[in-house]
């Protein structure tokens, strides 16, 4: 089989943190090379260094049987490399036959063809199977998986030979996934290479024929998945044996601390739960079905037209979030990048933010207090990052996920609602977050936790409500919970 990548002692040195150390990695033709590692292990770097975002201090790269010196962009894209990351890139506004030809529309007479972009269009389209939708359908219609399919028709578009995609099942549901797993196997039999970065153990397994375990910077082990298990894939990306992917033991279980009752909004209808001290009450529902606009509705991020909210036997107004973190309410999104961090500010200030009148000696804040209560923090949940100065959107997604809860651990939160917060996150990332899940309970909080892993939401939650069209439409106890009751409810089915 003909190599068609071969990256040669890569090296990336970033202030404070060695990214990439003296990596190997190589790729044939027909091949789909899946990359695994937790966060910040160095699997976005070298994304970046063949895609040319970033540029080697150290190194080689040979693409299709030519020495490339340092990649930029433009290179990459000529070259036939594409990537497709966690969040599509698209123009919203503009139709699928634009946005795969984007700067290179056929043209008559110094204007756009669109008869002949049509048929270019609709022969892409057959390829990356999306035959079924109009060329010309704004690509704002789309579902998240059909935008990752146009995203790959675009690169189909530019003569691509690789495809790199970077965490491609997290917003996609099970149809979408069966429909992309198709298609890589379509790329791959038509001799493109596919390098395949996921979380996801399962998927990687039916989808890939080798596997690459990165750990600090460093590759660790390459094998055949026909030649390695799941097990040994996550000794070595964590560096020791994992017990327990769920270490959440019993607890007391207290008495009702957080009700929500008639909550309706313009999606929502007469949805009511309730969660304990010490429980963890999951929500579960298939892609809008209601489950994440309720927590909005509950924090004041969306607009409730009725319904009542009580935390602590305490009936509270909530409009707007501020009112809700007054109460005790956390709140963790379920889109870390956009809702969760603020990018452009430093660690220290991203945990702070919410209990900045913590920090005042007198009128004024103090930074030496807010130093030291960061620094507790970054200790506390073991938060990997060069400094407290470090800008947030530099750190790992696990390890910014840790700064989100931290922020809302220093508020010392009754109620914490928690919006898919293991997404995109690797297997030691996950237990670290579980465990101060179990913390949280041990203190008397309750967690409300959406969560659409299935295999998470039975193994954490002590009862879940199941949403379907913006209403409840069961409430399953532990004894009683198994995937198929949870998914039947969650596609209105009863019984």
């Amino acid at each position: 089989m003909k190599k068609l990548l071969q990256v040669k002692g890569i090296s990336k040195q970033f202030p404070g943190v060695l990214a990439l150390d003296s990596l190997d990695l190589e790729i044939d033709c027909g091949e789909v090379l899946a990359i695994v590692g937790e966060n910040g292990a160095g699997k976005s770097t070298l994304i970046k260094i063949i895609s040319g975002a970033y540029q080697q201090d150290r190194g080689s790269i040979i693409f299709d049987g030519n020495h490339l010196d340092k990649l930029s962009p433009r290179k990459s894209i000529e070259a036939g490399i594409a990537v497709i990351y966690q969040e599509p890139s698209y123009l919203p506004l503009m139709s699928i036959a634009e946005n795969i030809y984007v700067g290179s529309q056929p043209k008559r007479a110094g204007r756009i063809d669109y008869k002949a972009l049509k048929t270019q269009s609709v022969k892409i389209q057959k390829e990356v199977g999306l035959d079924h939708l109009d060329p010309f359908t704004p690509a704002i219609e789309l579902s998240p998986g059909e935008r990752q399919l146009l995203e790959i028709a675009r690169a189909y578009a530019r003569n691509m030979k690789l495809l790199i995609l970077d965490e491609p099942t997290s917003a996609l549901n099970e149809n979408e996934t069966k429909k992309l797993f198709t298609l890589i196997k379509k790329l791959r039999h038509d001799g493109k290479g596919i390098i395949y970065i996921s979380h996801k153990l399962d998927e990687i397994f039916e989808v890939a024929d080798r596997v690459q375990v990165l750990r600090d910077g460093r590759s660790i082990k390459v094998s055949r998945l026909s030649d390695t298990s799941r097990d040994d894939i996550v000794r070595n990306m964590i560096g020791r044996e994992l017990k327990d992917m769920y270490p959440i033991g019993e607890r007391e279980i207290g008495e009702i601390s957080f009700e929500v009752k008639n909550l309706s909004d313009s999606y929502l209808k007469d949805v009511s739960f309730s969660a304990r001290k010490g429980e963890i009450l999951g929500l579960y529902g298939l892609m809008g079905s209601g489950c994440s606009e309720a927590l909005k509705s509950v924090f004041g991020i969306r607009k409730k037209e009725m319904g009542e909210i009580f935390v602590a036997g305490k009936k509270t107004e909530i409009k707007k979030p501020r009112d809700a973190i007054k109460v005790g309410i956390a709140y963790i999104p379920d889109e870390r990048k956009t809702e969760g961090v603020m990018s452009g500010l430093s660690v220290m200030s991203n945990i702070s933010i919410v209990t900045l009148g913590k920090y005042k000696s007198g009128p004024i804040l103090s930074p030496a207090k807010e130093k030291r209560i960061a620094s507790k923090w970054m200790k506390d949940l073991n938060i990997k990052t060069p400094s407290l100065s470090t800008p947030i959107e530099t750190l790992s997604g696990g390890n910014q996920q840790k700064v989100i809860i931290a922020k809302w651990l220093d508020n010392n939160p009754k109620v914490f609602l928690m919006n898919e917060p293991t997404r995109g996150l690797d297997v030691g990332a996950k237990v670290e977050i579980y465990k101060q899940m179990e913390a949280l309970c041990h203190k008397g909080c309750a967690v409300v936790l959406v969560a659409t892993d299935l295999p998470e939401l039975l193994a954490l939650s002590d009862r879940v409500y199941v949403f379907h069209n913006g209403m409840i439409t069961a409430e399953i106890g532990k004894s009683q919970m198994t995937q198929e009751k949870i998914i039947k409810s969650a596609i209105g089915e009863q019984g």
